[in-house]
């Protein structure tokens, strides 16, 4: 959820003058008042009371919500505002301009990350022509569609991997795997595995976890929905809607336009359709599903059409955007706690055996994370610094009890190594197969 104004003051402050006009600001002063519960609004509306000045900056839809989330982070006040058409931008205090350009930047090279997202198989091979020298796969299974989903976006912006295994598996659930290497850092400024999955479990699992599974999952088939279109699968029409746009896409053909009031009734205008004929259909398609960032992804046509006439149904209110950015603060601050441990451990002294290593590290996070729920210091830890994780959680909002869960959660995430195998060259079988002789099959491998 945003401070929603219509498309001619969102234009008018953010594309003309960059500046707000007298009614604009009287609106916006009301929104910040009535959302007082909400800290950094409270010091946005102090600040602008005291005569302080503000700029706003327009953001792309694709950069919002990681944007909020690290000035949330950096305890950077802000607003959200948002037009009919769901164009987005950011009020922030004067005095933060630079501080916003340094998250601007960082962001911009978040996003510029890419991984390939594969099977757990090609991952496999692909690490194997790599020039590590440890070969072997991490692998976590029993997730849902939605711990999936938001797993992999987090490896890919932070875990600096090229390429991540993702398996569907028999029960319904998911399997994810990474290059093993890749999921443990010894310097604790660094990302490891085991704080993405606290973060992950603290999303899926604690008071949020209704908002956030919802959109997750709806993230997770709008992707292997996009993946069925290109790959030529997916034989039933679906829409994507973000904001007052959409986008119709059937096998044979896409159409993209907005939905609009007319007459009193509210109505889809398209403003272009492609039909696969055309020489350069595929590049128009992928094209012009940039426009879409976190869309709402349906076969229901008329959900298409309540979430075009209640733009902001799917996005996160002000304060459930603040406890996801607390969650955050707290899990690594519990990271960093359980690497000035853990390193010094056995486990972490083996040569390679990553999967153990992060075994290790995500079962004393949740030691920690009980420990301090329940006020009970784990064995090797200060009991000042998990004392400190309790404080810590309640000064930033958040219930410790609300995540008992999450805490016992970590216990039964299984880890699993995935052994490294490399073929065997059989120079009989091949010289069988170029002179076009039968040969046996020998099934042959070296483990290393």
């Amino acid at each position: 959820m945003s401070f929603v104004t219509d498309r001619s003051e969102f234009h008018a402050a953010f594309y003309e003058s960059n500046s707000i006009s007298e009614k604009l600001m009287s609106a916006i002063m009301d929104y910040l008042k009535q959302h007082q519960f909400v800290v950094r609004l409270k010091k946005l509306y102090d600040h602008i009371s005291a005569g302080g000045g503000i700029s706003v900056f327009s953001c792309r839809r694709d950069a919002l919500d990681l944007m909020a989330e690290t000035m949330n982070i950096r305890k950077i006040p802000f607003l959200i505002i948002s037009d009919t058409e769901g164009n987005n931008g950011f009020l922030i205090q004067k005095d933060d301009k630079n501080a916003v350009m340094d998250v601007t930047n960082y962001v911009l090279s978040e996003k510029a990350q890419t991984c390939t997202i594969t099977s757990t198989d090609e991952l496999m091979k692909k690490v194997l022509k790599s020039n590590s020298n440890h070969k072997g796969l991490i692998s976590l299974t029993g997730l849902s569609a939605a711990q999936l989903y938001i797993l992999e976006q987090m490896a890919v912006r932070r875990l600096g991997v090229s390429a991540i295994g993702e398996d569907l598996m028999q029960d319904g659930t998911y399997r994810f795997s990474v290059h093993g290497k890749s999921a443990i850092k010894k310097d604790k400024a660094q990302v490891n595995l085991g704080l993405l999955l606290l973060e992950m479990q603290m999303m899926t699992e604690g008071p949020g976890k209704d908002k956030n599974n919802w959109r997750a999952g709806n993230g997770f088939y709008y992707s292997s929905n996009i993946a069925g279109i290109l790959k030529g699968e997916r034989t039933n029409p679906f829409y994507l809607v973000e904001g007052r746009q959409y986008m119709k896409i059937s096998p044979g053909e896409f159409e993209c336009g907005y939905g609009k009031y007319q007459n009193g009734q509210f109505i889809m205008t398209p403003s272009l359709v492609y039909q696969k004929e055309i020489p350069d259909y595929e590049a128009q398609l992928i094209s012009n599903l940039g426009r879409f960032a976190e869309p709402l992804c349906t076969m229901d046509i008329s959900e298409a059409y309540q979430s075009m006439m209640n733009v902001s149904r799917y996005d996160l209110t002000e304060k459930e955007r603040d406890v996801i950015a607390s969650e955050k603060l707290v899990a690594g601050t519990v990271n960093e706690k359980v690497l000035q441990k853990v390193f010094r451990d056995p486990t972490m002294q083996l040569g390679g055996q990553y999967a153990s290593k992060a075994a290790h590290v995500i079962g004393e996070m949740g030691k920690v994370m009980k420990g301090a729920i329940n006020g009970i210091t784990p064995p090797g830890y200060d009991e000042i610094d998990v004392k400190s994780i309790n404080t810590l959680m309640r000064t930033e909002g958040l219930n410790p009890e609300d995540y008992y869960g999450v805490a016992y959660s970590m216990d039964k995430l299984e880890i699993v190594p995935i052994a490294e195998k490399v073929e065997l060259i059989d120079v009989d079988r091949r010289l069988a197969e170029l002179s076009g002789d039968e040969f046996i099959y020998r099934d042959e491998e070296l483990v290393i």
